[in-house]
């Protein structure tokens, strides 16, 4: 169970980074930024984008700040949880 922990607690780390680090930015330009992979960050992007976290236009990512501030809320009180 610790194990499984600790993986969500790294997969929820790599969402919040991204959306730190996406506002007006190239999927290139935002795993350049964070270090995650490239693979990982698009995959973070996509999710976020279904969720209307964030806006893709033009092949750059644009950051709802509503959703965002929402989002950025329930990852913190989930890594709470598994502390």
């Amino acid at each position: 169970m610790r194990h499984c922990a600790n993986q969500l607690r790294g997969l929820l780390g790599f969402f919040l980074i991204i959306l730190n680090n996406a506002d007006g930015k190239t999927l290139e330009e935002i795993s350049e930024a964070t270090g995650v992979e490239p693979s990982y960050a698009w995959f973070i992007a996509k999710l976020l984008t279904d969720l209307n976290v964030l806006r893709r236009e033009d092949g750059r990512y644009y950051i709802n700040e509503e959703s965002r501030a929402f989002c950025e809320l329930m990852i913190k009180n989930v890594l709470t949880f598994l502390d």
